[in-house]
């Protein structure tokens, strides 16, 4: 009974890992495109060099372990959260972040505007593209300017975002739109903030 109790217990690591794995490997394998995505994350502060050689770590990481599915593999960044102004006042009870997708300009149909080529020679202004949606609840319109704010208690702004286009998905249930981490979804998070992405 000792015996078998002791090989039960060593074996149980090596047990619990192969059911992870194949329960991984079901679930992945039977859950529609859109559900079978898979985000990692990572958080770091750094500049510009440090993060061309995390880029270059990840890449080299990606390529040697998911070599096969390389090609559906896409990379993101994104800023802290940031408060928008909307007729002069802080809205603290919205959020917008700057992101930056893989491709997506090749994903998208521009409703006006188009991606930007160049960015802005003005200081703090930040060209970029909004989501149809986004331009509704704002009204904003291409060439239009939406100030935001990194501090909930700023009294005023801290940079500009410039609208160069205005878009929509292309394909909406392509995999590439990533399911609830879509770059142009709009979020409610459990205490009440309205959360937007911004793509730069």
């Amino acid at each position: 009974g000792v015996m078998l109790t002791t090989a039960l217990l060593a074996s149980g690591p090596l047990l619990v890992d192969s059911v992870i794995e194949t329960g991984l490997q079901l679930t992945i394998q039977s859950a529609s495109a859109i559900d079978g995505n898979l985000r990692l994350d990572t958080f770091t502060q750094v500049n510009q060099a440090d993060y061309q050689k995390l880029d270059q770590e990840i890449n080299d990481l990606l390529s040697t372990t998911l070599d096969p599915y390389q090609e559906s593999v896409v990379g993101l960044a994104e800023s802290p959260w940031m408060f928008p102004w909307t007729s002069g006042q802080l809205e603290t009870d919205q959020q917008v972040n700057l992101v930056f997708y893989e491709g997506l300009q090749d994903n998208v149909d521009y409703l006006s505007g188009n991606w930007p080529t160049e960015a802005s020679s003005e200081p703090y202004i930040l060209r970029a593209v909004i989501s149809e949606e986004m331009s509704r609840r704002f009204v904003l319109r291409t060439g239009d300017r939406l100030p935001l704010s990194v501090e909930k208690s700023a009294e005023a702004p801290d940079i500009w975002i410039e609208v160069a286009g205005i878009a929509r998905p292309r394909k909406p249930r392509d995999p590439y739109w990533f399911g609830e981490f879509g770059p142009f979804d709009i979020k409610q998070t459990s205490d009440g903030l309205v959360q937007y992405k911004v793509i730069v």
